[in-house]
């Protein structure tokens, strides 16, 4: 068989990928407080701007877009490595947060907040 026979061959096996997608959430309009509210399984907090404490109570408009992504490695207290992922929003006086633990050892970056991990 031709390689290139091969090659078209390979394109008509479907690929199941094992990744499994996080997409921060947008964080509805209305009055929070640090790391006691949560949407869904996301913990929500804020930060001050000025010397990055917790703010504890915080008034938030609809956040829709997260304008900072990050996923943060870590290893649990039975040695399982998992992930962090974290979506910012800078709002007019603080910081916004919402953190996600997720059970899988790899995490990357699809698109605009979308992670995803495997």
């Amino acid at each position: 068989m031709k390689l290139n026979n091969i090659l078209i061959l390979l394109t008509l096996i479907p690929t199941f990928s094992t990744a499994k997608e996080y997409i921060c959430p947008a964080l509805p309009a209305g009055n929070y407080v640090s790391v006691v509210d949560t949407l869904n399984d996301w913990y929500i907090y804020a930060t001050e701007k000025n010397n990055n404490t917790t703010k504890m109570d915080f008034k938030v408009n609809n956040i829709t877009h997260w304008n900072k992504l990050s996923i943060e490695p870590l290893q649990d207290l039975n040695g399982t490595y998992i992930n962090l992922i974290t979506c910012s929003s800078t709002e007019e006086n603080f910081y916004a947060h919402i953190m996600l633990t997720v059970p899988e050892s790899n995490c990357y970056f699809k698109d605009k907040n979308t992670f995803n991990c495997y």
